[in-house]
């Protein structure tokens, strides 16, 4: 059992998701669902990375410390809050505009 899915049972926080997904440079929904997913795990992750920092070898440990320190930071927070909301503006027009038949007066029109 990985360390994610032993904090996820131990916080039984009620997410419907159980695993992160991954960052897709090209899907534009896709981003915005990883992105929407990380801060519903939020919790879960941390303290997954606290224990990585405690239980593992020092490089790990060294790498989780510095992960937790990183997404813990208040200007990481903002940010991921920030885009989180911006992004799920972005995820209908995203879901309009990649069907296919949809031409281009129509598709201005719908966004607009």
């Amino acid at each position: 059992m990985s360390y994610l899915d032993e904090a996820l049972k131990e916080l039984k926080d009620g997410t419907s998701h159980l695993r992160l997904k991954r960052h897709c440079q090209t899907r534009w929904t896709e981003q915005v669902d990883a992105l929407l997913v990380f801060p519903e795990m939020y919790d879960a992750v941390v303290r997954a990375l606290g224990t990585i920092a405690t239980e593992c070898d020092e490089s790990t440990a060294s790498t989780a410390v510095k992960l937790s320190t990183l997404i813990t930071s208040f200007q990481f927070l903002v940010a991921l809050c920030t885009a989180a909301k911006l992004l799920s503006y972005r995820k209908p027009m995203s879901v309009l505009l990649q069907k296919s038949g949809l031409d281009l007066c129509k598709a201005m029109s719908s966004i607009g």
